[in-house]
């Protein structure tokens, strides 16, 4: 029988996005469980940071900052990464942008900033570190989804746009890559305090909305979510792919 464990040891964690919110939370419990983790952004002091931060939790790193919207930069951090260990685990897209705009009068060029950082991102981020789980016959891929993935959302078109894509994406590499022992899921976050909620919980009015949508009445700790991250980040979660966990307070499942 196989042994079920939350184990992360030896293993090699890349969060694209992983310098800040979800992602940093994320990366920084992976290290935490023993992992080896890589946290990239594009900025580079930010991943400096980091990385001092993991290595100070007795696990290996790397500082690496990274555009995830040009391949050739995925391409150069793959090679970094098997040269240095030699595999890769885990893939978590984490990378993620919103803009605030009424609907009619939504700028294209926020648009276009929003689909590529949420979407062209993963999809690239996936493929050029999935060539590699392909190879090593082995691979756990976590996308971070959005309450925005399944309901729509005020001033956010684009990005619910997105991130209904990010669903999707996730389903289609899980049914395409499951014969390569591939494992692709997601996360769909509430409403927690992060940089890209600011605009939010600084705002009275559109917060009481938010505490009024949800049974629990209060925002998430982005450490609330880190559980979910290492149960699809482990052998634990070995036959579970394409599923998306809502990590929520129980907003999907409140009426009125």
């Amino acid at each position: 029988m196989k042994k079920v464990t939350f184990d992360l040891s030896e293993k090699v964690a890349l969060v694209i996005g992983g310098t800040t919110g979800i992602g940093y939370a994320i990366a920084m419990e992976y290290a935490r469980w023993g992992a080896n983790v890589i946290a990239v952004s594009r900025r580079a002091q930010k991943c400096k940071e980091v990385a001092d931060e993991i290595r100070r939790q007795g696990v290996k790193t790397l500082e690496f900052p990274i555009d995830a919207q040009h391949k050739e930069q995925l391409i150069l951090l793959r090679e970094k990464l098997l040269s240095e260990f030699g595999h890769i685990d885990i893939l978590v897209n984490a990378a993620g942008v919103n803009r605030r705009h009424n609907a009619e009068e939504f700028p294209m060029e926020e648009y276009d900033e929003i689909m590529n950082t949420n979407c062209r991102c993963l999809f690239l981020s996936t493929q050029i570190i999935g060539q590699q789980m392909i190879q090593q016959g082995y691979g756990k891929i976590i996308n971070i989804a959005s309450m925005g993935s399944y309901l729509g959302l005020n001033q956010v078109v684009p990005y619910c746009g997105s991130k209904g894509a990010v669903l999707q994406m996730t389903k289609g590499f899980a049914v395409e890559w499951a014969k390569y022992n591939i494992q692709v899921n997601a996360i769909a976050p509430g409403y927690f305090k992060t940089d890209l909620t600011s605009g939010l919980h600084q705002n009275p009015e559109k917060e009481q909305a938010i505490l009024n949508r949800n049974p629990m009445k209060r925002w998430g700790d982005v450490n609330e979510l880190t559980g979910a991250a290492i149960f699809l980040a482990t052998d634990a979660s070995s036959f579970v792919t394409g599923i998306s966990i809502a990590v929520d307070g129980g907003m999907l499942a409140m009426g009125v």
